[in-house]
This record gives C-alpha cells, structure tokens and sequence, in this order.
C-alpha cells in the first residue's frame, strides 16, 4: 500500500512532464459521437471520461468538441445532458459534411 502512495504521485507528475510531446489522436467524427453518445446513455465511466476529454483529437473541429465536453461533469444533469446532445448534434452535422464529398 506504501508503494501506491510513492509510485502514483511519480506517475502522475511523469504523465504531466510528457503531456506537451503526446501527439493527437486521429479519431473519425463518428468515434467521438459514440463516445459521447456512451456518455449520454451512460455507458461511459469516470475513467473514460477523463481519457476522452484529455487526449487531443487532430481534427480541430472534433478537438474543440472534445474541449467544450471536457466543460462538462459526471454525473450528468439535465442541462449537461442537452449540452451533450448539442455536440452530438454538431458531430452528425461533421459526419454528413464529409459523407458529401
């Protein structure tokens, strides 16, 4: 149990250090509207939250979703829910834009 309290805060502070050279994740537009919509059906837990709310996406469009969900809290309310609908909605509107060319 002593070595959990040592290696974590170690863990922690090397994840951080590296933070700024991880390189974004290339995720498709109806990647990031699963996982909000796992979220929303509440299929997604805590951990999954933060992993997706903290890696970057490459696509800027995607990425600033992913920011603007990272706004948001578990356990959703009522009006964290509506706002995920919302990116869930912009999402789809990625989706159908890149299906037209």
């Amino acid at each position: 149990m002593v070595g959990f309290f040592i290696i974590a805060p170690a863990a922690l502070v090397l994840k951080l250090a590296l933070l700024p050279f991880e390189k974004p994740v290339e995720r498709s537009p109806q990647e990031v509207a699963t996982y909000l919509r796992d979220f929303l059906e509440g299929k997604g837990g805590y951990g999954d939250w933060d992993y997706f709310t903290s890696t970057e996406i490459a696509d800027p469009r995607l990425n600033d979703i992913r920011e603007r969900a990272a706004n948001l809290n578990l356990p959703f309310g009522e009006e964290e829910e509506a706002l995920l609908e919302e990116l869930i909605t912009e999402v789809m509107e990625i989706v159908a834009e890149e299906a037209a060319f």
